[in-house]
């Protein structure tokens, strides 16, 4: 009788899991596409393949680290003379471990819906660092207090992306203009200074527990960074 650690039969039984889990989310995502949205047959199969894809990624960082709560749920609409639009609800404890893989998936999501071709990295560098201020600076890394990012694309139009903390928050017009000489040495704002510098609009709401960010797709590119419509 042959005997195999514990921890290899665990890993396969997991695997097994993981690819069953795809494949019915695959098959689910190509029925809503193909039967319900007008999707065609190919455009069909190519995005349930990246949205199951997406899926199945934030169920492996749940089966692995993020204590079960990390969540991700997407809807993608073909509405006829208006283009397509992807919408993702996302949800993270507060543990740094977290934001990495929650945006290698969205960001899979966002360039396979071709919203913001040639602006990814930029909106990646943002939603990042969006990330990063609420679970360490909003959250203060409590993990039973989660991060909420909500995701809207519309292919042609650009991407709008809220990233919510369930902090105390804080008064974004006392973050120092960081342009000035005085405060070149300055680091407290400097996250806010690259989201800004990243996106077209940036804003702070709800006490500054909820950064709003747009990024449009621009026919031309972009000089220099835009202002703030409601934050410092």
């Amino acid at each position: 009788m042959s005997w195999r650690p514990k921890g290899t039969q665990v890993r396969r039984e997991n695997r097994v899991f993981l690819t069953l889990a795809f494949i019915g989310k695959w098959t689910q995502w190509y029925r809503l596409l193909r039967y319900r949205k007008g999707f065609g047959r190919f455009d069909s199969v190519r995005h349930g393949l990246w949205l199951a894809g997406a899926e199945g990624g934030i169920l492996v960082a749940r089966t692995e680290a993020l204590n079960g709560r990390s969540h991700l749920r997407t809807n993608f609409a073909n509405t006829p003379g208006s283009g397509s639009l992807l919408e993702v609800d996302a949800w993270i404890p507060s543990e740094a471990k977290a934001i990495s893989p929650l945006v290698d998936r969205l960001m899979r999501l966002i360039e396979g819906s071709h919203c913001i071709t040639g602006e990814e990295h930029a909106v990646e560098l943002a939603l990042r660092e969006a990330l990063s201020n609420a679970v360490v600076h909003g959250n203060r890394l409590e993990a039973h207090k989660l991060v909420h990012v909500r995701c809207r694309c519309k292919v042609g139009k650009g991407i709008s992306l809220i990233v919510s903390d369930q902090g105390q928050g804080f008064d974004a017009h006392a973050i120092p203009d960081l342009g000035a000489v005085d405060n070149l040495g300055v680091e407290h704002g400097r996250g806010i200074r690259l989201m800004k510098s990243t996106m077209d609009e940036v804003s702070f709401q709800q006490g500054g527990t909820e950064v709003r960010m747009c990024k449009k797709l621009a026919r031309n590119p972009r000089v220099g960074p835009q202002s703030d419509s409601g934050g410092s």
